[in-house]
């Protein structure tokens, strides 16, 4: 069966809200930013709505029969910080990938983008911010988020919906490994309320570029085809079946970004705190936190 919700740990109670991680963000140099938020993550600091998953379905149209897709999609993109004060952050593709094999998720394609469009319940409109240097800085990245929850608490949405027309997605495509170097970073979406999309499929910008704009969705691994269970990767390389969650045709490898491992010292510090309790003689270390 699809997952419920992200095997994720409880948020720590000393965990920042995502206003006071914005402004130590800022201080940080872009690689420092992601090693940071990825430690974030893997200790557990993202809001609870963002742990349940919603059970996207959809009746698949083929050539000879028609079968049933089953995914669970986070209702919203990735953020830090607690339901009341929480951040959603844009983010390297690398680090969405961690995200993903930290969590047993994957990024969307292009048609489950649009899947998951056609069945939100809260379809909001694009807010662009005009470009300039500042769109890749994470006061922006804020200044949107902000907007954002303006435009939702308006709208009368509540947190936990199924939501799109908020952010592009970072996505998964074929032409991944198909493209010569430098890696690119694949994106899609921020649908207008009518169903066209802003963003087509591009791959222009390289894969440690991220703006405002981007948003990362995760998608549960385990998903169901007709009532039985499948996972993802599989269905995305299988060339009779991948039609429906790929509208490319089959992956040749691995559906997944190309990335190295996350920091070996943070990984081996988060699966410590999570493990071991902290005490007197043996205090938790707590790498980058650096508070206002």
């Amino acid at each position: 069966a699809v997952p419920r919700q992200l095997r994720m740990p409880p948020r720590p109670p000393e965990a920042l809200p995502g206003s006071v991680l914005r402004e130590c963000l800022s201080r940080l140099s872009p690689k420092e930013r992601e090693e940071r938020l990825f430690w974030e993550f893997a200790r557990g600091n993202t809001p609870e709505f963002l742990r349940w998953l919603v059970r996207v379905e959809v009746q698949c149209r083929g050539r000879d029969r028609d079968q049933r897709l089953v995914v669970a999609v986070t209702p919203d993109y990735l953020a830090i910080g607690s339901d009341e004060d929480f951040f959603r952050v844009p983010m390297t593709p690398q680090l969405a990938q961690w995200a993903c094999d930290r969590y047993d998720c994957s990024l969307p394609t292009r048609r489950l983008v649009d899947i998951i469009w056609e069945q939100s319940e809260l379809q909001l409109k694009p807010q662009p911010i005009p470009p300039s240097p500042e769109m890749i800085t994470v006061e922006t990245f804020y200044r949107h988020h902000l907007m954002i929850e303006e435009q939702r608490r308006f709208a009368g949405g509540a947190l936990g919906q199924l939501v799109s027309g908020i952010k592009k997605d970072i996505v998964l495509t074929p032409q991944l490994r198909l493209r010569p170097a430098p890696p690119r970073v694949a994106i899609y979406g921020w649908h207008y309320p009518n169903g066209t999309a802003i963003q087509p499929l591009s791959l222009v910008h390289r894969a440690d570029y991220a703006d405002y704009s981007h948003g990362v969705r995760l998608v549960a691994n385990d998903i169901e085809i007709d009532g039985e269970p499948r996972r993802l990767s599989e269905v995305l390389q299988d060339s009779a079946e991948s039609w429906l969650v790929s509208d490319e045709g089959p992956f040749a490898v691995a559906p997944a970004y190309p990335v190295t491992s996350p920091p070996a010292t943070v990984v081996w510090i988060v699966d410590e705190q999570l493990s071991e309790p902290a005490s007197a003689a043996s205090p938790r270390r707590t790498p980058f936190l650096k508070r206002p």
